[in-house]
C-alpha cells in the first residue's frame, strides 16, 4: 500500500472516530440530567425517597353517602363546597367571603396514553423501554426513578439509555417541584403522597390498573393528615 493511501486511510479513520465522538458528545449534552443542567438538583435527589408507608384499609359506607367524580366514588364531605368541573379536572372550593380556605382538585390520566416527547420516534423508544422494564403505571415509574436516581450516564452510554434516563428524571422533576418528601400508600389502596409544604398542599396519587387519580388537597390546616386518610379510605373505583 502506498504511503499516500495509508495517509488517506488514517485520515478516514480519524474522521469516522471524530464524527462518532462528536455525535456521542452531542447526545450527552442533550440528555444530561445532573447538577450542571438542573436547578436545585441536589435538593431534588435528596428528597426523592420514600420517607414512610401509610397503610389504608377501605371503609365501606352507604351508597347515598358517596359523590362520583369520573369513575371514582368518595364520601361526600363537600356539601358546603363550590364545584368547578371541566374536561381536565373537578375542583371543590370552600370559601370564607372571597378567600379560599380549602380546596380539593381531582384529575386522572391513563399511563398508557401519556405522550412524553414531541418526536414520535423518541416516544416509541420510551414506550418500548417502559415495557422492557415492566413499568406499567405511575407508581412503577416512581419506584424505578428512586432506585436508579444515582445512575450516571457518560459518553459511552447508548442514545436509547440516555434518552430514557433523561425522560424519567425530567418528567419526575417537573411533577415533583418543591416537594419535601414522599409517602407510600399500601394496603387496600396503592399509590403515593407528594408533600408540598411551600404551597401548603398534599398531592395524593392513587393507582387503579394503569390509571393515575390525583387528589390535590390544598390548605393542610383544614385537610389534616388524618382527615385526608379518612377521605381516601372511602374511595371506590368503578
Amino acid at each position: 500500500m502506498k504511503k499516500s493511501q495509508i495517509i488517506l486511510l488514517i485520515i478516514l479513520l480519524l474522521t469516522i472516530i471524530g464524527g462518532y465522538f462528536s455525535y456521542k458528545s452531542y447526545n450527552l449534552r442533550e440528555y444530561s440530567f445532573n447538577e450542571n443542567t438542573i436547578d436545585n438538583y441536589d435538593n431534588y435527589i435528596s428528597a426523592l425517597n420514600i420517607k414512610n408507608t401509610i397503610k389504608l384499609k377501605k371503609n365501606n359506607i352507604n351508597d347515598n353517602e358517596y359523590i362520583k367524580v369520573y369513575n371514582l366514588k368518595l364520601k361526600n364531605n363537600f356539601e358546603n363546597f363550590e364545584v368547578d368541573k371541566n374536561n381536565i379536572s373537578t375542583k371543590y372550593y370552600l370559601k370564607n367571603n372571597k378567600n379560599i380556605t380549602a380546596s380539593l382538585w381531582i384529575t386522572k390520566n391513563k399511563f398508557s396514553e401519556t405522550t412524553y416527547l414531541e418526536d414520535d420516534n423518541d416516544n416509541k423508544v420510551i414506550n418500548n423501554m417502559l415495557k422492557e422494564k415492566n413499568i406499567k403505571n405511575d407508581l412503577d415509574l416512581l419506584n424505578y426513578v428512586i432506585n436508579h436516581k444515582e445512575d450516571k450516564i457518560n459518553i459511552f452510554t447508548n442514545k436509547k439509555d440516555m434518552l430514557f434516563n433523561y425522560y424519567i428524571n425530567m418528567i419526575t422533576y417537573k411533577n415533583f417541584t418543591d416537594f419535601s418528601h414522599i409517602s407510600l400508600i399500601d394496603g387496600d389502596y396503592k399509590g403515593y403522597i407528594i408533600h408540598l409544604p411551600k404551597i401548603d398542599a398534599k398531592e395524593v396519587h392513587l393507582i387503579n390498573n394503569d390509571t393515575n387519580y390525583t387528589l390535590t388537597f390544598l390548605k393542610t390546616d383544614y385537610f389534616t393528615e388524618s382527615y385526608i386518610r379518612e377521605i381516601i379510605s372511602t374511595i371506590e373505583f368503578e
